[in-house]
């Protein structure tokens, strides 16, 4: 039996069970250390949405020859894109941000409804009061600004 030499043709079942270990171990903290990073992603998603929506809001007010606004709520942390004249088929679009987003709204005071709630406002030519939002969430703050004269709406870190 000195002669003999074991054949090595695959894993034993110890290998294969150390190395599911290994696997199913990674697989639960990848998706925790993945979570982290998440929110200040899923926090800047949000303000691109809703400078999409002032966009959005703005050539709508163009394209159907009407006043419109976006209502901004910032104490239920909410967007709304409203129609003001009656003849714009338009319909009101609705942008929920997460609570713990904190909003700040600037505009012009006769756009401003109570402490809380104000809109910015788009005319049919393009123009709009101007304005802007702040959100902040922990440590990131992104500007959302409205140009009054071209009603052009920029992202600012």
């Amino acid at each position: 039996m000195a002669g003999r030499e074991r054949a090595s043709g695959g894993f034993t079942l110890v290998e294969l069970l150390v190395v599911l270990a290994i696997l199913s171990l990674v697989l639960v903290i990848a998706p925790l250390s993945v979570g982290q990073l998440l929110p200040g992603v899923s926090f800047k998603a949000e303000v691109r949405e809703a400078a999409a929506l002032l966009k959005q809001t703005r050539n709508r007010a163009m394209r159907d020859n009407a006043e419109m606004t976006l209502l901004v709520d910032t104490e239920n942390k909410i967007l709304v894109a409203e129609v003001l004249d009656r003849r714009s088929d338009a319909l009101p679009k609705r942008l929920k941000l997460d609570p713990d987003v904190e909003m700040e709204l600037t505009t012009a005071q006769s756009e401003v409804l109570d402490p809380f709630r104000g809109r910015i406002r788009f005319f049919p030519d393009g123009t709009s009061t101007g304005g802007g939002i702040i959100f902040v969430s922990g440590s990131r703050k992104y500007h959302v600004l409205v140009d009054w004269l071209t009603g052009q709406v920029e992202v600012k870190s």
